[in-house]
């Protein structure tokens, strides 16, 4: 089951008599963090060991628990049991197995993970909750105990990295005066590389106006558009960014007898805006703060395409008015 990690900010504390243990990530799935009980939720606590005493401590990993506790004590607590463990940070997905208890020798330290499911959604989950890792040691007069959210202090916050990639789909029109082509069925695929965010994209239109070897305005099915768009976000808000968008576009008729005297090809320049800049689904009770991203749910880009066809050695000018929007699952 695929999981995001997030660090802790702060990392957390706790012990059980010689046993350190310091909480330094958590690990989640998209159903876990939106508890929306659309999925099984999975989440894991990545947790160094430490034992600072002159005996070996069982750690019972087996026994570990993640309790969620209403601040206010109105609602009873839920505590889950752990399904599976490891040595190591928490892995990007976590496999069906078991947890386990390990020895953990006078001296030694030791990284370990632990993982815990969930079937449905917690009740009341934009409550925010004080969650905490408990761990039992063997013949210790306590467990571990690792605050991993404190509703009263709001620490630790889990650090959700920025949204990276994106899925768009969307409609398009390009051209001049006389000849213009319409994207109906558009789909792009947009990555972030820092403020540089990259999108080849493809769609299949409609043609109309003008066209060469006709001798009346005439409309034609089908074009086939292929693109490749970079932009640069200069300017990144809370509700939107916007920067230069660089592209080279490809337009090829796919009606016979057409496409020598149809395809188009060609750079362009303008401008790209994206709106309501995505965040992970999360629900309010989750001490999730997401990163900021130049992704939007929806863009809008306008730009000046120079193209070139067979016979206009110098080209023709033209504009590209563009709308995307994120595709369903986001």
């Amino acid at each position: 089951m695929p999981v995001r990690k997030m660090p802790l900010t702060p990392p957390t504390e706790g012990a059980a008599d010689a046993v350190h243990a310091r909480a330094t990530s958590v690990s989640a799935n998209g159903a876990f963090l939106a508890q929306r009980g659309s999925g099984k939720s999975v989440v894991a606590a990545t947790v160094s060991l430490a034992n600072g005493g002159s005996e070996t401590a069982i750690v019972e990993l087996d026994r570990a628990m993640l309790i969620f506790a209403d601040p206010k004590g109105e609602l009873p607590e839920i505590a889950l049991d752990a399904f599976h463990s490891g040595l190591g940070e928490a892995p990007d997905a976590i496999p069906l197995g078991h947890a386990a208890s390990f020895a953990l020798y006078d001296g030694e330290s030791q990284t370990v993970w632990v993982a815990f499911k969930r079937d449905e959604a917690l009740p009341f989950p934009d409550l925010p909750r004080r969650i905490v890792l408990r761990i039992p040691v063997a013949r210790a007069s306590r467990p571990i105990e690792v605050v991993l959210a404190e509703p009263a202090t709001g620490r630790p916050r889990w650090e959700h990295s920025p949204i990276n990639q994106a899925s768009y789909a969307g409609v398009s029109a390009l051209g001049n005066f006389d000849e213009g082509s319409i994207g109906i069925l558009r789909t792009s695929s947009k990555s972030r590389a820092g403020r540089v965010i990259l999108g080849p994209s493809v769609y299949l239109g409609v043609r109309g106006g003008e066209l060469r070897g006709e001798r009346e305005p005439k409309i034609v099915c089908c074009d086939l558009g292929v693109s490749f768009d970079a932009s640069f976000s200069v300017f990144r808000g809370h509700d939107g960014s916007f920067g230069p968008w660089l592209s080279y576009q490809s337009v090829f008729a796919l009606e016979r007898g057409r496409i020598d005297k149809a395809a188009w090809h060609g750079p362009g320049l303008g401008l790209q805006f994206h709106t309501r800049l995505i965040e992970p689904l999360v629900a309010g009770g989750m001490p999730v703060r997401p990163s900021a991203t130049p992704l939007g749910y929806s863009s809008f880009t306008i730009a000046y395409v120079h193209l070139f066809r067979r016979g206009d050695g110098g080209g023709s000018p033209a504009m590209l008015v563009l709308f995307e929007h994120t595709l369903p699952e986001l």
